[in-house]
């Protein structure tokens, strides 16, 4: 039955701990609020949307939970009380807002406050970021009213999965990328991403890659280090000779993205879902390495979406090597037009409207 007041919608979201996670939900939320729709959030304490959401008008509810996998023995054995207590403090935070729709964005919070707008008669939505289902979302998806998927295929036949593809900020979509130059001589402009935190294995091998450059055309490198290692970073490349200047900048953190991608030509990175969906959306060509350690390799399954349409390359962080990919680069700095081919390619695999799909999809839910 459809709703017969005027009352205006109110969205919960569930989004906590990490960018991969907060990120996406607040680009729901600028397509959720085109919509006259009231949203208010459910986080935890220690995660990044804390700082996010302080500087906006966003109602954002607290309940104490952590992650489960790879904990110690006093995590484990603790574990069946933190979940009942997460569980009745969601349920405390749902009966209290009354949201007329409940959208999960996968990770630890969504288990037990999913459970709890089940229980109490929400519609629950899902957003799976990554190529391959995190355990929440696994579980959620046999109980929620709608489960979309970032990347074909993330969940089996049986759970009729929406792919929407991952909501990104406006900023990245508006990106306007200049023609690649075709000249053989011109400049390859490489973007290099080691992460908020840095990877080593990244920060060690680019040094070693510009020092053994040897083409006509130069290599210029803006390489985001990460805070705690970048006088490390910095110190690698003195010592192979080189100088920062105009065609090698080092920044512990990029905060214009935006302008960094536009920038850029070429792209090395690890392969988080957002990361990799954004490469896709501006249609920009990567060299992915992805994070290893993950139990379930979701970097690696996200990062094969993009090389099996051949938008990008796969290099595995114990082949990345400067016998690995300076040729690559070297190749593609000769041949730019299979440069602009690649990103091409990248391009045509995005969907730029996963915003407005869910939040669409949040709206049909409150009003059934």
């Amino acid at each position: 039955m459809k709703r017969m007041d005027t009352k205006k919608i109110t969205v919960l979201i569930m989004a906590a701990g990490t960018g991969g996670h907060v990120f996406p939900a607040l680009s729901i939320v600028e397509s959720l609020r085109k919509q006259s729709v009231n949203v208010e959030w459910l986080g935890t304490p220690s995660g990044m949307e804390n700082s996010l959401l302080a500087a906006t008008d966003i109602t954002l509810h607290q309940i104490s939970i952590k992650g489960l996998r790879g904990s110690g023995l006093v995590r484990k054995l603790t574990s069946p009380f933190m979940l009942c207590m997460a569980f009745f403090q969601s349920f405390n935070v749902i009966r209290r807002v009354r949201p007329d729709c409940v959208l999960g964005m996968g990770g630890f919070i969504c288990g037990p406050a999913g459970l709890a707008a089940k229980l109490l008669r929400k519609p629950l939505l899902i957003h799976e970021q990554n190529a391959v289902a995190g355990l929440t979302n696994n579980l959620l998806s046999k109980v929620s009213t709608k489960v979309f998927e970032a990347f074909p295929n993330t969940f089996n036949e049986q759970v009729n999965a929406v792919h929407t593809g991952n909501p990104l900020r406006a900023e990245i979509f508006n990106i306007d990328k200049a023609e690649v130059e075709v000249n053989s001589n011109s400049m390859l402009k490489l973007l290099v991403l080691g992460g908020s935190q840095g990877s080593a294995s990244i920060n060690k091998v680019i040094p070693e890659i510009a020092a053994n450059w040897t083409e006509s055309g130069i290599l210029s490198i803006r390489h985001q280090t990460g805070g705690a290692t970048l006088q490390e970073t910095a110190q690698h490349y003195q010592k192979l000779g080189i100088q920062l200047n105009n065609n090698l900048v080092l920044e512990p953190f990029i905060n214009d993205m935006a302008s960094a991608y536009k920038w850029a030509d070429i792209v090395i990175c690890r392969s988080g879902a957002s990361t990799v969906s954004e490469l896709a959306a501006i249609g920009l060509p990567s060299i992915l390495v992805p994070y290893p350690h993950h139990k379930d390799q979701q970097q690696l399954l996200n990062a094969q979406w993009l090389a099996n349409n051949g938008a990008a390359s796969v290099v595995t962080q114990a082949d990345f090597s400067v016998k690995t990919v300076l040729p690559q680069l070297v190749k593609l700095q000769k041949d730019r037009n299979l440069l602009k081919e690649i990103g091409a390619k990248a391009k045509r695999l995005s969907i730029n409207n996963a915003g407005e799909i869910i939040a669409s999809e949040c709206v049909r839910a409150a009003n059934a």
